[in-house]
């Protein structure tokens, strides 16, 4: 007997804060709250394992959902109750996730300010950001396109890496390979160079007189073969070029100093002769 009542007294505590229902295969627990679980029949939409209808969440069963498995659009997570810019974590029907980001473009889309390496795509801008340590960062394009890869730090664009395999550090149009806006130290640098004028020293080189080279320089007021003033400023060294004129000017000068002792010796020779030829008179 007092085993029937304490079956009477379950059931209607059962019946007071919960109500089952046959005719739709729905399991309502605290009505109050609105919150169902639900097992609807398989129809067109596919089949679901729990259904809210206020807050459209669908998880799916072995995939039969078209849209995938979703909260909201997609499968999103926001602390906010809306599914929009402000979502925290996306998952696509493509496989692409975001965090902090609704609309992710790539498998994995990180979009954030914090400084411990957020990833994020910033789409409508050209700039698909890879990393970034505040204000510092790499990214993948800048400006519409043109440079693929950007390292910036400081908040400014001083180093980057373009397409054309040209590297520019403290400038945004390297014209060489590496062009660097600044100093450079280093403990050596070698330049591979070929042609190295050591056919200054072959007998058919022909060297010009110094009345021609007196000339030039009066009239160009620099050495034949090398740049003038102006156009160094301009344009620049290049290192390798430059060192081979110069080394041939200096061979040309040694040659220039060989021919003046020989001549010079050639004099006090006579002279000496001369002074010979008074003696004995």
């Amino acid at each position: 007997m007092k085993a029937k009542k304490y079956i009477i007294k379950i059931l209607l505590i059962i019946t007071g804060s919960g109500a089952a229902y046959s005719q739709t295969p729905e399991f309502y627990f605290n009505g109050g709250a609105d919150v169902i679980l639900r097992y609807p029949l398989r129809g067109s939409g596919g089949r679901a394992i729990v259904h809210a209808d206020g807050n459209e969440l669908t998880l799916n069963y072995g995939g039969d959902f078209s849209g995938g498995t979703r909260l909201g659009n997609g499968f999103l997570v926001s602390n906010d109750g809306s599914f929009s810019s402000a979502s925290k974590l996306t998952l696509l029907s493509n496989g692409n996730l975001g965090v902090q980001n609704s609309n992710p473009e790539v498998p994995l889309s990180v979009s954030g300010v914090s400084n411990f390496f957020p990833v994020r795509t910033e789409t409508g801008s050209g700039d698909h950001r890879m990393f970034s340590v505040g204000a510092s960062f790499v990214d993948q394009t800048f400006v519409n396109n043109t440079y693929p890869i950007v390292l910036s730090t400081g908040g400014g664009n001083q180093p980057l890496i373009l397409n054309t395999a040209r590297v520019g550090i403290g400038t945004v149009n390297p014209g060489e390979m590496l062009s660097v806006n600044g100093d450079i130290r280093a403990r050596e640098i070698k330049v591979e160079t070929f042609n190295w004028p050591d056919y200054v020293f072959e007998e058919k080189y022909r060297l010009k007189p110094l009345e021609e080279l007196a000339d030039y320089i009066r009239m160009n007021k620099h050495l034949p073969e090398m740049p003038s003033a102006k156009t160094v400023e301009i344009e620049g060294l290049a290192v390798g070029d430059i060192i081979k004129r110069q080394q041939r000017k200096i061979e040309e000068l040694t040659l220039y100093l060989i021919e003046g002792d020989r001549i010079l010796n050639l004099l006090l020779q006579r002279i000496d002769k001369l002074e010979g030829q008074i003696k004995n008179k």
